[in-house]
């Protein structure tokens, strides 16, 4: 509501009619006389006084503050990291068996799902088990939301780049990636390395630099819990 004020509306305010018939202005006008000041307590008390506007003030910048956020600063305040709750695609809570709420850490704390490890054959007709890249991606979506991480290439190195007596290029790199938490602003970074052969160097340059990438991310996450990798299962 507007503040009351004891002073009368001086001023006439015409409707958008034509000028030129003077008679028709003058009855349609409102005029200062037709004006009654509203003098009740309630309209008056609508209006702070200066003391009581800057608590109010004050009060606001502390819950935005409790919030976690700095609405004055745009910058957020130290969050966390785990505490906020894992959620399903429409923005729900997801819920365990037991119709509770699941934190970010301790989802990280369990193991990887079957559905989620991959096989391939290893030395001595072994079959080794491992998360790939595709996986993780999947997990890092569904844990921190598809736009609540970012992943940075922060170096590439080409280690080696030989050409056989086929004709076929032997391409090997290097790579430092760090993965981040956008809320907290958690990190991890690790290295990784690929390596490729082809007749085409082009071919094999791509592979073994998307390789490299693609291992420096799975051993970057894995330091943010067992889910993603850190755990004995692998």
């Amino acid at each position: 509501p507007y503040c009351n004020t004891n002073n009368a509306i001086r001023n006439t305010i015409p409707y958008p009619i034509d000028t030129s018939n003077q008679e028709q202005r003058n009855s349609t006008s409102i005029r200062s006389a037709d004006v009654k000041i509203d003098p009740s307590p309630t309209s008056l008390s609508s209006c702070p006084s200066p003391q009581r506007s800057m608590e109010s003030i004050a009060n606001s910048i502390e819950v935005a503050t409790l919030n976690g956020y700095d609405r004055l600063n745009e910058q957020p305040k130290h969050h966390f990291f785990g505490s906020d709750l894992v959620r399903n695609p429409d923005g729900t809570p997801l819920l365990d068996n037991n119709q509770n709420t699941i934190s970010i850490a301790k989802m990280l704390g369990t193991k990887p799902l079957q559905s989620e490890l991959a096989t391939r054959p290893g030395p001595g007709g072994k079959k080794l088990t491992y998360l790939s890249g595709d996986s993780v991606t999947r997990t890092l979506n569904d844990i921190f939301g598809f736009d609540g991480w970012c992943l940075e290439v922060k170096q590439t190195k080409r280690e080696s780049c030989d050409k056989d007596a086929k004709g076929r290029f032997n391409v090997s790199y290097t790579s430092t990636v760090r993965v981040t938490h956008r809320i907290s602003g958690a990190y991890k970074e690790d290295v990784g390395s690929g390596d490729a052969m082809d007749k085409s160097l082009g071919t094999a340059i791509a592979h073994a630099l998307k390789g490299s990438v693609t291992d420096a991310m799975k051993r970057a996450v894995r330091h943010f819990g067992d889910k993603l990798g850190n755990c004995k299962c692998l």
